[in-house]
């Protein structure tokens, strides 16, 4: 043969795969997940459809990391199987199309703002933190004060009080206003 492939990546995911895409070295991931509403396992009959996901991942050596994870809003999604849905996308443009017996969804790759939101909302203080610190240039709606205060009262609620006073050096510094605000 004049071509090979070398497989760099596989895993195993527990959903039903509809459509992958490139994302620079990640993948975008349409798939079906079929929940069952019983105990006992998946029939026809007592299965139900959930709304299709659209996820960005990292292929890992045996693993991926997801990047982001969206839940899609299509009519008719509890009557749809995973061969109904589709995704393509424009090469050059990064614009992915899902295409569902209903609807199209357009989905552009977000903003490094997009990308806190999200780690904010499952949680995940330190990489916002992280992230905003890398990208301060790039970043419009969020402040590394205001994520870090939110990690700080994060990190008192969970009783996690060594690594909350760690963090306060780092990000109270010498503003005296805000040491005297954490009483």
């Amino acid at each position: 043969p004049s071509r090979y492939v070398e497989i760099v990546c596989q895993f195993d995911t527990d959903y039903f795969i509809s459509g992958l895409a490139p994302l620079c070295d990640q993948l975008v991931i349409l798939y079906f997940v079929r929940e069952s509403n019983d105990k006992e396992g998946f029939s026809k009959d007592t299965a139900r459809c959930a709304r299709p996901r659209l996820d960005i991942i990292q292929p890992l050596p045996e693993s991926f990391e997801e990047i982001s994870s969206d839940a899609l809003t299509v009519r008719g999604f509890h009557e749809n199987e995973c061969r109904d849905y589709r995704l393509e996308h424009s090469k050059g443009e990064s614009l992915f199309y899902i295409i569902s017996p209903r609807d199209v969804v357009l989905a552009k790759e977000r903003d490094q703002d997009d990308h806190i939101d999200w780690l904010l909302e499952k949680k995940k203080y330190e990489e916002a933190l992280l992230a905003t610190e890398i990208s301060h240039r790039n970043v419009k709606r969020h402040k590394v004060q205001d994520i870090g205060l939110a990690y700080i009262n994060h990190l008192v609620e969970k009783q996690d009080y060594e690594e909350a006073a760690r963090k306060c050096q780092k990000i109270l510094g010498k503003n005296m206003k805000l040491w005297e605000d954490r009483k």
